[in-house]
């Protein structure tokens, strides 16, 4: 799941938590994770994923003891509103392709949260 906060230097506290993450043995191992996101006016009518062009990839290496993870961004202007999603990225061992799985569509601006 994917939570949007702000805080009072003026950014958006973007945090993400693994489902599950107790168990995260039981599935396929994570190759990858981290946040999408891209300005909602740039995005237009397209959805946001990894190959979406134009949009920013944030990878981390890893999550704290909860199974989260916490991104800071600064808004271009307080108005600016972001689509945002968190993914993960594992490899199918059938096809051995890399499958993204992603988190709801988040769209914010620091104006709309506080």
């Amino acid at each position: 799941s994917l939570s949007i906060t702000t805080n009072s230097a003026g950014r958006l506290i973007m945090t993400g938590v693994v489902s599950d993450y107790e168990n995260l043995d039981d599935y396929h191992e994570i190759t990858a994770h981290g946040l999408l996101y891209m300005q909602t006016r740039r995005l237009g009518s397209r959805v946001l994923t990894i190959n979406t062009s134009g949009r920013t990839c944030v990878k981390f290496s890893g999550y704290k003891d909860n199974g989260s993870f916490v991104y800071k961004l600064k808004p271009a202007s307080i108005g600016t509103s972001y689509t945002v999603r968190a993914f993960i990225a594992y490899t199918d061992p059938e096809t051995e392709k890399t499958v993204y799985d992603y988190s709801d569509t988040v769209i914010c601006s620091y104006t709309s949260l506080n």
